[in-house]
C-alpha cells in the first residue's frame, strides 16, 4: 500500500520520510501529522490478513476503517496488525505520527535544524506497508535456544497463538 497517500491532506510518496525529495512532500513536517489512504482489497475465505509496517518513526497510532488497530513505538523495526475483522472491499488507513526527537526514543544524529554532523530528521513512514493473506493457522515466529548440550525450537502460532516446544530432540 505504497500509493495514494496524504499527510494532512497533502500528497506524499511513501515508502520515503516526508523530509526526503523523493517523498514529493513541500510542506514543512510538524511534530505530529496524520496519514490517509484509501485502498480495495477483496479477501479470500479461510484467510487471516495481516497489515504490516516496515517502519514508522517515532509513535504510530494506526486506524483501519476507523477502528483503532493499536500503537507502536520506537521507529526502527517492523510492526504489523491482524485486519481480517474490520478489512472491507474499500478501506480508508489512517496513521498518526508523533516524532519530536524525543531522548526516551533513540535518533542517531538527527536534529531539527541540520548542520555540522547533524543529519535532517526521518520521521513518519519510511519502510514499506504491505498486506499479508495467511491461513488460519501459519507461524508467527520461530524462538532458537541452543544451549551446550542441546537445542530448545519453540514455534508460535499466528491467529490463536498456539505454542509447540521441541526440546532436547534431533531433527533432520
Amino acid at each position: 500500500i505504497n500509493e495514494g497517500w496524504t499527510i494532512d491532506g497533502k500528497e506524499i510518496k511513501v515508502p520515503f520520510p516526508p523530509q526526503s525529495l523523493l517523498s514529493g512532500y513541500k510542506d514543512e513536517v510538524k511534530d505530529e501529522f496524520c496519514y490517509k489512504v484509501n485502498f480495495k482489497y477483496l479477501n479470500e475465505v479461510g484467510q487471516r490478513v495481516l497489515l504490516h509496517f516496515g517502519a514508522v518513526d517515532q509513535i504510530a497510532s494506526v486506524y483501519l476503517n476507523d477502528t483503532y488497530l493499536g500503537k507502536h513505538e520506537g521507529g526502527y523495526l517492523p510492526f504489523y496488525f491482524d485486519v481480517t475483522d474490520v478489512l472491507k472491499e474499500e478501506n480508508s488507513l489512517k496513521v498518526e505520527v508523533k516524532d519530536e526527537l524525543d531522548l526516551d526514543y533513540p535518533y542517531g544524529k538527527q536534529t531539527k535544524k541540520r548542520g555540522g554532523m547533524w543529519y535532517t530528521p526521518v520521521s513518519g513512514i519510511w519502510q514499506t506497508v504491505w498486506l499479508e493473506s495467511v491461513y488460519d493457522k501459519y507461524i508467527e515466529n520461530i524462538k532458537i535456544s541452543p544451549s551446550k548440550d542441546s537445542v530448545t525450537v519453540e514455534i508460535i502460532g499466528g491467529a490463536d497463538k498456539n505454542r509447540l516446544l521441541l526440546d532436547g530432540a534431533e531433527y533432520e
